[in-house]
């Protein structure tokens, strides 16, 4: 069974679409767990109209916005699958890319999917390589600076992973925390379907300090 968490933050109107995609490219048996993080939009609304309509979808929502790290970690600790695919909630991870992806997973810890040509302002892609880079230096753990949290995980290392006490909530450097063994995947990201992203300047340099601060 392959679980897909993915962590919904805005934009409830792409949701039917993602579930749509999902369903023809991950194989079945699966499940899709939405975790709605307060969304304002009121994405739970139209989580509960897919739920009612497709048995493998589970929803579940935070009473408070707690951060994308945070819902996949509620998600991570629902999944049953023996693969759990992590993925955004706008379409700019490819749900078309998940076959490749759980090819490769049959035979590593973690298969992270690498983003060859990230559609996002310059600014925002400037700040992310040096953000890794840093980051990379700092904790000694090693982080692509082209990857994200698109990925298939292994049952094991998702247990591990939910096992730890963490002072702050950050999926990359939980995964490099516990895993020996990653292997990176070149995909295509993908144009933002609709809406804006919800990670401004200020959120992005708050969550760069914490992640220094606690790794």
């Amino acid at each position: 069974m392959v679980s897909v968490v993915i962590p919904v933050y805005g934009a409830p109107e792409i949701l039917p679409e993602l579930v749509e995609r999902l369903s023809t490219y991950v194989p079945l048996p699966h499940e899709i767990i939405l975790v709605d993080d307060a969304c304002p939009q009121n994405s739970w609304k139209t989580i509960e109209a897919l739920s009612q309509k497709n048995n493998n979808i589970v929803g579940v929502k935070h009473s408070q916005n707690q951060g994308q790290h945070h819902a996949i970690w509620t998600g991570l600790n629902l999944a049953k699958g023996t693969k759990i695919v992590i993925t955004d909630c706008d379409l700019q991870d490819n749900p078309a890319d998940i076959p490749k992806l759980l090819e490769h997973a049959q035979f590593h810890q973690a298969v992270i999917a690498v983003r060859t040509s990230r559609k996002d302002p310059f600014f925002k892609k400037l700040f992310s390589y040096w953000f890794w880079k840093i980051l990379s230096w700092s904790t000694g753990l090693s982080f692509h600076p082209l990857a994200g949290n698109f990925g298939v995980y292994d049952k094991q290392l998702v247990k591990q992973i939910c096992q730890k006490s963490w002072k702050f909530y950050f999926f990359p450097a939980m995964v490099r925390t516990c895993a020996c063994d990653i292997v990176y995947i070149p995909v295509n990201h993908q144009q933002r379907h609709s809406g804006k992203s919800s990670y401004k300047w200020k959120k992005l340099f708050r969550l760069g300090w914490n992640v220094l601060r606690f790794y």
